[in-house]
């Protein structure tokens, strides 16, 4: 006799029904039980609502409770595929998604399918800031108040930027960036075409004010170059000149001479005799 198998799930995902048919082993005298390694993977962490802000690299993880299982990401109803914009990641029961150089239009729902068990969380991306403006308008022939509203991209500009630095070998060096309001994109540190990050030698950082800080440590004269801030579409660069430390020549004959009037000043201790020329 032929074993039939059926299992049927409805649920409710980002406001879309999905119909899964999952298989559970039965025969004519009823269910066959599972034993644990047939048992399916379940989520044991499920993926979370999170906000991000434009041009920011987000992850996404979740956990299941079999490592090595194989599962399909999707926004919406859309597959995705591993590529610059998403990479998929598997570390024994973890799961992880990452969207890099959000846009608004990344926002949505971002589904972890497993087979027979699935996860779903919203993704929300802030743009530019917006202010909301209230027009009204009076008809005074019908007597009709119109009101009518819309919203203004508020720009975000830089109030302070960077500025020129001199340092000797071996100082730090502090940049500064201030703008008037968060950063319409990811913030980047750049010297002389290579990207900074947060290391033993360097140091970002952004306090109140939206004032965005470079810290430079422990330099040396090959440090020397430009210094740039980038922030979205804002952009700021200085210089960085680091100085090597230096003495003054002194010729070899006042170095005999220098000696020679400490020798005889030895001598003659009823006379100093000792200068330096």
């Amino acid at each position: 006799c032929c074993l039939r198998s059926r299992w049927e799930i409805v649920r409710l995902v980002s406001s879309e029904l999905e119909l899964l048919r999952l298989l559970l082993p039965v025969t004519r005298g009823g269910v066959r039980a599972l034993t644990p390694d047939s048992a399916p993977a379940f989520f044991k962490k499920e993926l979370k609502n999170q906000d991000a802000i434009e041009g920011d690299d987000i992850t996404l993880h979740c956990e299941l409770s079999k490592p090595g299982v194989h599962v399909e990401w999707r926004k919406g109803g859309v597959v995705l595929q591993s590529g610059k914009k998403y990479e998929m990641k598997q570390e024994k029961y973890v799961q992880e998604l990452c969207i890099r150089n959000l846009e608004p239009e990344d926002s949505g729902y971002y589904t972890c399918d497993a087979g027979n068990q699935l996860t779903t969380a919203s993704l929300a991306v802030q743009g530019s800031v917006h202010d909301s403006v209230c027009q009204m308008s009076w008809n005074s022939v019908t007597g009709v108040l119109c009101v009518f509203f819309h919203s203004t991209v508020k720009e975000v500009f830089i109030v302070s930027g960077l500025k020129t630095t001199d340092v000797f070998v071996g100082e730090w060096a502090v940049f500064s960036c201030q703008l008037s309001g968060r950063a319409p994109g990811k913030v980047q540190w750049w010297l002389d075409g290579t990207l900074l990050e947060n290391g033993p030698n360097a140091e970002i950082g952004e306090g109140e004010g939206h004032i965005h800080t470079l810290t430079l440590k422990n330099l040396a004269t090959d440090d020397s170059g430009t210094v740039t801030f980038k922030g979205g579409s804002l952009t700021s660069a200085a210089k960085l000149l680091v100085k090597g430390i230096t003495f003054g020549s002194i010729s070899v004959s006042s170095i005999f001479d220098c000696f020679n009037r400490i020798f005889i000043s030895c001598l003659k201790p009823n006379k100093v005799l000792l200068s330096l020329q």
